[in-house]
């Protein structure tokens, strides 16, 4: 998986989630050091929703609830959702530490760019 790629999906969902309900950033932010995308309380959703298949319905309603909409917008593995594999693959795994560490890195500088508006 392409680092561009990862990234860009992770922006993506960063942006469906303040859009759809601001307020998400600052709340992630709190609990950047908890996030891990591979685990269903404390991934994204998990952290915001409480578990990723409440935060993965509230975000996809209606007929787009699709595990793939998730995978686009950086919330879940792509080789979990197109290849079927299961999580301990380690295809998988790989793909949840770079989303893991490009939410934390988008999270961090989203932190750091809120400090230099206050200051």
């Amino acid at each position: 998986m392409q680092t561009n790629d990862v990234l860009s999906r992770v922006a993506r969902g960063a942006h469906l989630l303040e859009e759809q309900y601001p307020g998400s950033m600052d709340r992630l932010c709190a609990r950047v050091r908890s996030l891990n995308i591979a685990y269903d309380d404390s991934c994204t959703l998990g952290l915001l929703f409480g578990s990723y298949k409440t935060g993965h319905h509230s975000l996809f309603v209606g007929g787009d609830r699709s595990h793939m909409r998730s995978a686009e917008h950086g919330f879940m593995a792509f080789a979990r959702v197109r290849d079927r594999r299961k999580n301990t693959d380690p295809a998988v795994m790989a793909e949840y530490q770079q989303l893991t560490a490009a939410w934390r890195a988008l999270l961090m500088g989203y932190a750091r760019i809120r400090e230099l508006q206050v200051a």
